[in-house]
């Protein structure tokens, strides 16, 4: 995709179904569509343009790159404040605006971005329904009470006996959980896995 503009911009797009919210960011570099990254967040009870405001600082603390615009599907309260700080932090050299297009071809990305949100967001839904039907499987097929919430797995490995080291992965809702995976020096350990 082309922009006959060749400004650096980042568009944002919003979607909601109750308490869950996606953020999909779309990196325009030089008038063109470099990229997309959708963010997930579960229980959400502020207004959208408090959830985006917020959003917009995480994601500017972390990212390198201040673009030229940021265009929003929304008003936020704090857009001038949130444009110095971007020029402060672009080392105050070029002009940020923060911007809500009503038409035209950056209202087009606006929505796109919107579009991209909803479709993250149904994509994730889709592979929650998945972990749960094969959730589901893998009680049946061992015969458990309880459809297994939380799996965890563990593995020692050794050099030749020595130096013994385990390692746990968990996955939750049959999803990786990766923030609970685990490493372990061993002090003694047989040569079984088990």
């Amino acid at each position: 995709m082309v922009s006959t503009e060749f400004t650096d911009q980042d568009v944002f797009g919003l979607y909601r179904e109750g308490d869950v919210v996606v953020i999909a960011v779309l990196a325009v570099r030089q008038g063109k569509l470099l990229g997309s990254q959708a963010f997930p967040f579960d229980g959400q009870e502020f207004p959208d343009a408090e959830t985006l405001s917020s959003f917009i600082g995480l994601y500017y603390d972390l990212a390198g790159a201040v673009p030229d615009e940021l265009l929003l599907p929304l008003e936020i309260e704090d857009a001038e404040a949130k444009a110095e700080w971007l020029r402060d932090k672009a080392g105050g050299a070029k002009k940020v605006e923060v911007l809500v297009p009503q038409r035209g071809a950056r209202k087009q990305l606006v929505e796109l971005a919107a579009k991209n949100a909803a479709s993250a967001h149904a994509s994730r839904r889709s592979q929650e329904d998945d972990a749960m039907a094969a959730l589901e499987k893998l009680q049946d097929r061992l015969g458990l009470r309880r459809v297994p919430r939380r799996i965890e797995c563990y593995d020692i490995a050794h050099l030749q006996g020595a130096q013994p080291v385990a390692s746990m992965v968990v996955f939750v809702d049959g999803l990786p959980a990766k923030a609970e995976y685990r490493k372990f020096k061993l002090k003694s350990v047989a040569n079984d896995d088990f």
